[in-house]
């Protein structure tokens, strides 16, 4: 197992998760799932609905497949149920959970600012994961859990010391 931990991020697109991550200061193990959702996307069009399960199943089987010692994943909200639970078991360390929370409303405004903007009914669907339900995929999964509300601008001194410890120590 790995000295450090692995920060799995999630939340909805445009909640902030990029964001909170480069406020980390880590720049080194990261992974983020547009990674490879950017080249389906460029392959087939704009990703929606079933179509982008494709991308999160390749970015599993890379997981396995490197030897690398990630320290922050970012993931958007798409299946969390499902693949949080797959990408965890593929990692040799230990996990914390880190839920980005933001209204919807600040999510499709910020989706819209962006040259590819996530299609709206994509992010309306992840937007019905909230922090209840994180909380409840945390404890099924044994994970501690860190909320953080993205959408006040500015991240508590206390939670972005948390998550640094997590990825410095694990």
């Amino acid at each position: 197992m790995s000295e450090r931990g692995v920060l799995l991020v999630t939340g909805t697109s445009g909640a902030g998760k990029s964001t909170l991550i480069a406020s980390l200061g880590v720049y080194d193990g990261v992974l983020d799932v547009l990674s490879y959702v950017m080249p389906h996307v460029e392959r087939d069009g704009d990703l929606d609905g079933d179509a982008l399960r494709e991308p999160y199943e390749d970015m599993i089987v890379g997981i396995q497949r490197w030897d690398c010692a990630w320290r922050i994943i970012e993931i958007a909200s798409d299946w969390p149920s499902e693949f949080i639970p797959r990408i965890v078991a593929a990692l040799d360390s230990p996990v914390m959970l880190v839920y980005c929370d933001a209204p919807l409303s600040l999510c499709l405004s910020r989706n819209d600012l962006r040259a590819q903007p996530t299609p709206a009914a994509t992010v309306v669907r992840q937007s019905g994961h909230g922090s209840e339900f994180y909380q409840e995929l945390a404890r099924l999964n044994g994970l501690p859990l860190l909320i953080v509300d993205t959408w006040k601008q500015n991240v508590h001194p206390a939670a972005l010391a948390a998550a640094r410890r997590w990825v410095r120590e694990g």
